[in-house]
């Protein structure tokens, strides 16, 4: 039986345990591979909150519930059956990035419909917003007067939907702003046919494509576009 199909009130730690150990083996019947350690910790978390929810919102009467999860977690987390992600360090280097800027203002020179990705890792670097976030930001979000841009379902580990916020944009990142706003840029960048309603009319995915191929063809190894997002809190520790 499914964790799902189960009654909630008699949930044991045996039940979470038994599902944590399934989503990391796989099921060959079903054709499902097994998950990473940090995924099954993930899908527990989401799990957890239905359990608070259930209790707070509805006045569900689950405390033993909960303490049998907490206890199971626990044990998972002891037996390394569940994990963390790894958190990675790997900044860009000044010669890498120098590589980067060249190799994408060289394409953006010499091909009509391109992207202006030179700008756009420079604006990650200076604006320290990820890649979603960049191309979804509304122009008619951009509060000139106060310098700051509101992102609008902002990552958040209690949910994304709704959660609006405000970030303040440095002189270096308003002078990007500048050059993707220039008219023949502008004019280039919406031929591939987005949104003129965004700064940067472009496909997450697609800025995702270039970069990486960029990589591989600079012989640049394992760098990702969210290091960029790293890059910009170091710059903005060290800039105090």
């Amino acid at each position: 039986v499914e964790l799902s199909e189960k009654n909630i009130y008699s949930l044991t730690r045996q039940d979470f345990s038994d599902y944590a150990i399934k989503r990391r083996k796989g099921d060959p019947i079903l054709g499902s591979d097994g998950v990473a350690p940090s995924t099954v910790l993930k899908e527990l978390s989401h799990i957890k909150a239905v359990l608070v929810h259930a209790q707070f919102v509805w006045g569900k009467q689950i405390e033993h519930t909960i303490d049998e999860f907490e206890k199971s977690v626990t044990g998972l987390r002891k037996s390394r059956i569940v994990t963390k992600s790894k958190t990675r360090d790997r900044l860009p280097t000044s010669e890498e990035l120098q590589a980067l800027t060249t190799h994408f203002y060289t394409k953006w020179m010499r091909k009509r419909k391109s992207v202006p990705m030179h700008l756009i890792i420079w604006f990650a670097i200076y604006s320290g917003r990820r890649e979603d976030e960049i191309c979804s930001l509304r122009l008619t979000d951009y509060d000139r007067h106060n310098t700051q841009w509101l992102v609008r379902d902002a990552k958040h580990p209690d949910g994304s939907d709704g959660n609006h916020k405000y970030f303040h944009l440095e002189p270096k990142t308003i002078t990007l702003v500048g050059k993707l706003m220039e008219s023949e840029t502008r004019k280039r960048v919406l031929e591939l046919g987005y949104s003129d309603k965004l700064l940067v009319p472009v496909n997450t995915q697609t800025v995702s494509a270039y970069f990486t191929r960029a990589c591989s063809q600079l012989n640049i190894e394992d760098l990702r576009f969210h290091d960029l997002r790293h890059e910009a809190a170091t710059r903005y520790a060290e800039e105090g």
